[in-house]
């Protein structure tokens, strides 16, 4: 029933960007940071919790997932109440420990598959190597 109520701006506007600019006196960017920071606020506090729009961008390109991840390690390191650089360097971590991870497991898949070089008689492979 969400689909619907994300549309209602268009009983009125244009446009999204009439929209934010009409009723708000904001571009339309700044529409887009408000919906993607209530997002992230929902996802990370079912129940309610502090969370900056500055610190919402930041977690902005990871997962659910990975965005409850970073926010427990930048509360962790912060030892509370996380500021956007914490989160930043956060999201970092969490980025490179999952490229990691990706790497890992693709080396992994390829060990698995079969030798795409043909059998020949006579010659060394492991020269190539």
């Amino acid at each position: 029933m969400l689909a619907p109520l994300t549309k209602l701006y268009k009983l009125k506007y244009s446009s999204f960007a009439d929209y934010c600019e009409k009723r708000w006196n904001r571009d339309r960017s700044w529409g887009y940071r408000v919906i993607n920071h209530s997002r992230i606020k929902r996802a990370l506090f079912p129940l309610g919790g502090a969370l900056s729009e500055r610190q919402s961008r930041e977690l902005c390109g990871l997962s659910p997932d990975q965005q409850r991840i970073a926010w427990g390690l930048a509360s962790e390191v912060a030892g509370g109440e996380p500021a956007s650089a914490d989160v930043a360097a956060a999201v970092e971590e969490v980025k490179r420990l999952s490229a990691e991870e990706l790497l890992e497991e693709a080396k992994a898949e390829e060990s698995k598959l079969p030798d795409p070089r043909p059998p020949r008689a006579g010659f060394d492979w492991s020269a190539c190597e």
